[in-house]
């Protein structure tokens, strides 16, 4: 698993996007497919980082592949999530394979992306 924490610097959010689409990429991914997270993530952290919690500003990436599928998810302390129409329209565009909400309480929210790797995808043993 891959994990970054990213505190409330607007200016890491495109790097940090890029990254992870390079990383989508070491797992197989086209380039075209594995643009798709840079774009996703872009939107989603530009959206969290207005609303991250002022006592605990950090937004917190996990990657992993599990099951034939590179997971992303993005998890923070801040206000409630709520989609925006227009964040609703990219995850439902295709841009991911499947997203998923989850309240965590007072641990705040989490979303996870999720994208089917190819068939002759092997994982590293390890």
């Amino acid at each position: 698993m891959i994990h970054i924490d990213i505190s409330y610097d607007m200016k890491q959010v495109p790097i940090t996007a890029l990254y992870v689409s390079k990383i989508a990429e070491g797992y197989g991914l086209s380039p075209k497919r594995a643009s798709m997270p840079c774009f996703v993530l872009e939107a989603i952290m530009e959206t969290r980082m207005k609303q991250v919690h002022r006592d605990d500003p950090i937004l917190r990436l996990d990657i992993e592949e599990r099951k034939a599928k590179l997971m992303i998810r993005v998890t923070d302390k801040g206000l409630p999530y709520v989609l925006a129409e227009k964040e609703r329209h990219i995850l439902e565009s295709g841009a991911v394979d499947r997203f998923l909400f989850e309240q965590l309480g007072a641990d705040g929210q989490r979303l996870s992306l999720f994208y089917k790797l190819p068939s002759d995808y092997t994982a590293p043993e390890g």
